[in-house]
């Protein structure tokens, strides 16, 4: 099966440095469930006696076109171990709205877009969450800042981040400091408790 962009992919190490057990997964979710239980299952070994010590080593890849497979990260830089069940899920209900908007519209390819870019706008909208700098300086409509902060592919995209944010997601939540810090006040979408029809309509 070929890889695609935005793949992910669990790898486990139960003895460093033999060569790693890899498993593709669908959500991050059952990424770190896996990886909490390889990683259960090693103590429980040890604590029975079944090996006298172990060294083990895991982790979530994803993949991306330019660069293979590279260590899953938020845009914040946190590790799938940094987060707790409860954000994983989060974060993958934020996936699965930018999976259904990085469509072709009017030409428009979002899937160029680097993944982790879109799930921080979007982690934003749904929850009014806070991204890293460079994702920051776009929604603040602070180009300048954005094209200082931004990294090659960012670069190269950022044209089609600017009319992802003008073409699919709500305008009071983006374009100025002041809109981004009400929407993030009032929790963003979610805090709105608006309904999936809302949804539909913000994000068409």
């Amino acid at each position: 099966m070929d890889d695609k962009t935005g793949d992910l992919k669990v790898w486990w190490i139960p003895q460093v440095p033999m060569e790693p057990f890899e498993v593709k997964v669908s959500s991050l979710y059952e990424a770190k469930k896996i990886l909490d239980i390889l990683a259960n299952y090693d103590l429980f070994q040890f604590n029975k006696n079944v090996k006298p010590d172990y060294c083990n080593a895991g982790g979530l890849s994803i993949f991306d076109k330019e660069d293979g497979w590279i260590d899953w990260e938020t845009d914040l830089g946190d590790g799938i171990d940094d987060l707790s069940f409860d954000e994983v899920k989060q974060l993958d209900e934020v996936k699965q709205l930018g999976d259904r908007n990085r469509s072709v519209v009017s030409g428009i390819n979002y899937l160029d877009i680097p993944t982790n870019t879109i799930l921080a706008i979007n982690n934003h909208v749904l929850y009014g969450q806070e991204c890293g700098s460079f994702v920051e300086a776009v929604l603040e409509n602070n180009l300048r800042e954005a094209f200082s902060r931004a990294d090659d592919y960012n670069q190269r995209a950022m044209f089609l981040i600017v009319s992802y944010l003008y073409n699919k997601c709500p305008m009071g939540c983006w374009g100025s400091v002041n809109n981004v810090k009400d929407w993030r006040k009032d929790g963003g979408f979610k805090g709105l408790k608006m309904n999936e029809d809302s949804l539909k309509l913000i994000f068409p």
